[in-house]
């Protein structure tokens, strides 16, 4: 039995990850069909019953149903041999509901299915008993590779997709595959990005190219070029029609059909982006006068979440805490984002520095029973470049006793400002088990440095009184922040003979959004002085400022 087992663990380590976590899925799915997930009798009944569903009627999962396998792939798929090219994708099944096989997909199914009937097959038969855990084997299923209505070379996609306007480097749609209820005129697409302005949609007039308006993520919005074909098989779409999204990243969106509707050319609601779903627009359709018609067809569909709950159980996707949760990472250690900003630099380096960015994250961290080595703390920002940072310093001690709240500073050095990433903190200790968690991070950026040149100067009014003269000048910060004003010289020079001022109201800082009166008054006696007899004008020097001044 050992060998045996560590064959079949052998065999199980060859597949794929992915896929492995398809048959979990699938697996969870049929155990909670039948509640099953707590019940070890229940479970190993639903495990009889998937076998002998395979053993005697030749059934595999094939998206969320499940398809019919011919007895010479299932020998090609124990075997490993690969099937001829020829080998035809669709096979009939006997109630007449067409079948149409995900070929890629069988001979990693046989694993699985190898392993189900050596590991259970000595089981006592005796005890399965019938359950609603497997539905009725001629459930029609989802195809995953279908003929299109349209010839579409996929191997060109990549160079479709070139050919539009990139305008996002980090997440952005690349096929869209559309999946009628009869599951037998399903139809590809290669997604273009395009850039919408003034009401001028721009598009590939390929019928097997949708566009993409730039940007829109939460609420996709495609434009489908029109063609007979393509406004035939968009009037064909009803509920029950499913939509999946593929994403530069290998993330697959699933929708489901809402609604048709026609709306006018001036519908701007459909570019909203309140809820997650997916629009379609039938585009590029000219009336008899040879003018674009004033109405489009529109197809709207609804964001379908249970995949990625799924996802989720399974284990592949890890939901990122928002900043100001507390999340446990293992052994009874618990951590909170409090803040992430960029440090601001000095208004000297600004200009010349060359350097990383600084970017702080203040992290709070709390013990139960037991201390915490900080050694044992993983930390990882990823940045939506792609690139992985660790922190450069910290303020962590070697060790956080049991018992103890702490705050802690994390510095990491990156290369371009960011305003959002994902802090992902791990235990290395094994003891309970180790965890990772990720948070979302908002990202503060830095309050600008403001200076004397930020703000707005107007000289208002010279006057000369006796043997005084008498400058109002009105300043204005337009900023939010203060401006320091102190250290600031003022004086005036008069046929190059510096004057300072007797008195003047210069306050040390001008606050945001403040109007300032100042007054500054000098001595003046030009109108006695045979020196200044031939000068009627001087120069104000006054924050950071040159004022030529013709004095009356």
């Amino acid at each position: 039995m050992t060998q045996t087992q560590n064959r079949l663990d052998r065999q199980w380590d060859a597949v794929p990850a992915e896929r492995q976590a398809y048959y979990r899925r699938v697996y969870q799915r049929e155990l909670q069909k039948a509640n099953a997930t707590l019940d070890d009798a229940a479970e190993l009944s639903v495990l009889r019953q998937l076998i002998d569903a395979y053993k005697q009627q030749s059934l595999v999962p094939v998206g969320t149903g499940w398809a019919i396998v011919p007895d010479h792939i299932r020998q090609a798929a124990r075997e490993q041999h690969e099937l001829p090219l020829e080998e035809s994708l669709i096979q009939p099944v006997h109630t007449g509901v067409p079948r149409l096989l995900g070929f890629l997909l069988l001979p990693l199914a046989g694993l699985v299915v190898l392993f189900l009937v050596t590991t259970f097959s000595s089981g006592d038969d005796a005890s399965a008993v019938a359950i609603d855990a497997t539905p009725p084997m001629t459930a029609t299923v989802t195809p995953q590779i279908s003929p299109t209505p349209t010839p579409l070379a996929l191997e060109e996609a990549d160079r479709v997709i070139r050919d539009g306007e990139p305008l996002s480097r980090d997440y952005y749609p690349v096929l869209l595959q559309i999946y009628p209820p009869d599951a037998t005129r399903s139809r590809v697409f290669v997604v273009q990005e395009r850039s919408v302005e003034t009401a001028d949609w721009r598009f590939d007039p390929n019928p097997d190219v949708a566009s993409w308006v730039s940007g829109l993520i939460v609420r996709p919005v495609l434009g489908i070029p029109f063609s007979e074909e393509n406004t035939t098989f968009m009037e064909s779409l009803q509920i029950g029609t499913r939509f999946e999204l593929q994403m530069n990243t290998g993330a697959v969106l699933t929708f489901l059909y809402e609604d048709s509707q026609e709306v006018i050319r001036q519908t701007s609601s459909i570019f909203q982006q309140n809820a997650p779903g997916l629009v379609l627009v039938l585009i590029g359709e000219y009336a008899p006068d040879g003018l674009l018609t004033d109405e489009r067809m529109v197809i709207t569909a609804r964001y379908e979440a249970g995949n990625e709950i799924e996802r989720l159980e399974a284990g592949e996707l890890a939901a990122n805490a928002a900043m100001g949760l507390t999340a446990e990472i293992g052994d009874g250690t618990f951590v909170r984002v409090l803040n992430a900003s960029l440090t601001e630099q000095p208004a000297s380096e600004q200009a010349y520095s060359t350097g990383p960015i600084v970017l702080a994250v203040d992290v709070e961290l709390s013990t139960q029973t037991e201390p915490v080595l900080t050694s044992n703390l993983n930390w990882l920002l990823q940045i939506p470049t792609g690139d992985d940072v660790r922190p450069e310093t910290h303020t962590l001690p070697d060790e956080i006793p049991a018992h103890t709240t702490l705050t802690s500073r994390l510095q990491f050095e990156i290369s371009e400002r960011l305003e959002s990433a994902v802090l992902t903190v791990s235990s290395g200790t094994v003891s309970s088990g180790e965890r990772e968690t990720s948070f979302e991070l908002s990202i503060r950026q830095p309050d600008p440095v403001l200076t004397i040149a930020d703000l707005v100067v107007q000289v208002e009014n010279i006057v000369v009184a006796g043997e005084q003269l008498e400058v109002t000048v009105r300043l204005f910060n337009p900023h939010s922040n203060p401006v320091s004003l102190a250290g600031q010289t003022i004086r005036l020079d008069m046929a190059g003979i510096p004057i300072f001022p007797t008195t003047n109201n210069l306050p040390p800082e001008l606050a945001g959004g403040a109007v300032f009166s100042l007054n500054v008054v000098f001595s003046y006696s030009g109108h006695q002085s045979d020196q200044f007899m031939s000068q009627a004008d001087a120069r104000l020097f006054l924050l950071e400022r040159e004022y030529m001044l013709h004095i009356p």
